[in-house]
């Protein structure tokens, strides 16, 4: 029996709340637990977003509004939920997951939800993550430990900062180096 291929790329789903996603990069990328495709742009009546996914996290790259009535007004800019939008645009395309024996599937809806919930949620200070900012700071020559606390982490350098005052109050950095 031959096999048919699917061409994900350029696939356009309806979305219940009006409006359409298409999916412009099918490369299947991990975002949190699970994985979903790199890029996905949503088109409603004036206005698209292109979403991606970097570094296993989900976000708005480009947002284009074109004006219905020969202007854009603050209402259609306070309108624009990108949450709310992020989240119907990735159930709708879909998130999978993997289950313990490495095989994967297609997660529901509300467990799509949860999941990019879980990975555009602030990142937890957990003593784990303290302790690996601890290791990269103290890995780095002196005059670049912010820079390596910044690349590893993908963070700004006062986001850097913060991350090692925390490893600092919390004893896994001492002194002020």
């Amino acid at each position: 029996m031959a096999y048919e291929k699917v061409v994900i790329k350029g696939l356009t789903l309806r979305l219940p709340s009006g409006g359409s996603v298409e999916i412009t990069d099918a490369t299947e990328v991990p975002m949190g637990d699970g994985f979903t495709y790199r890029q996905l742009t949503y088109r409603d009546t004036g206005c698209e977003i292109v979403f991606e996914v970097r570094d296993g996290w989900p976000g708005a790259v480009s947002i284009n509004l074109r004006a219905k009535d020969g202007f854009i007004r603050q209402k259609d800019l306070a309108a624009i939920r990108l949450d709310q939008i992020r989240d119907e645009v990735y159930a709708v395309a879909g998130v999978g997951a993997f289950t313990p024996d490495g095989d994967d599937y297609e997660l529901s809806d509300a467990q799509a939800r949860t999941t990019l919930n879980r990975v555009t949620s602030r990142r937890k200070l957990t003593p784990e993550f303290l302790s690996r900012v601890a290791e990269i700071h103290q890995a780095a020559p002196e005059g670049g430990r912010i820079e390596a606390v910044k690349a590893a982490f993908g963070k700004e350098e006062r986001q850097a900062q913060r991350y090692i005052a925390q490893a600092r109050a919390k004893g896994f950095i001492s002194g002020n180096d």
